[in-house]
């Protein structure tokens, strides 16, 4: 009995620290949202996907294949995210942010539309 109590409390707390590490990460996009921290916006923003891509492998490894298209726009937005922030050293351009902008608000409504059955119920 103790036992099984301490595993159901491990399993939510260990649950739990991957919404603390989501959390924080909005909390320093937040911080950065003016242009000229457009480098500092897009790596936080690269390590969400990192964290919500661990978690959607979770979610694959239990059978849960509804979250598939999610890991793969979230590889898309990466991949995009790294080869702007690579071509891109100027923090004072305007071009990154704009191109980042873009592809994550496209990559967003692709998700919209190709999981619309899920969003919407």
């Amino acid at each position: 009995m103790y036992r099984a109590a301490f595993l159901s409390r491990a399993v939510a707390t260990s649950c739990k620290i991957p919404f603390l590490i989501l959390s924080a990460l909005f909390f320093i996009l937040s911080r950065s949202l003016s242009p000229n921290h457009w480098q500092r916006f897009y790596g936080a923003l690269l390590l969400l996907l990192l964290v919500d891509s661990m978690w959607i492998g979770v979610a694959l490894c239990r059978g849960i294949q509804v979250v598939k298209p999610w890991l793969q726009f979230d590889i898309i937005l990466g991949a995009i995210l790294i080869f702007v922030r690579l071509s891109f050293r100027k923090e004072d351009s305007i071009v990154p942010p704009v191109l980042c902008a873009i592809a994550t608000f496209t990559t967003t409504a692709l998700s919209y539309y190709v999981m619309r059955d899920f969003y919407f119920p």
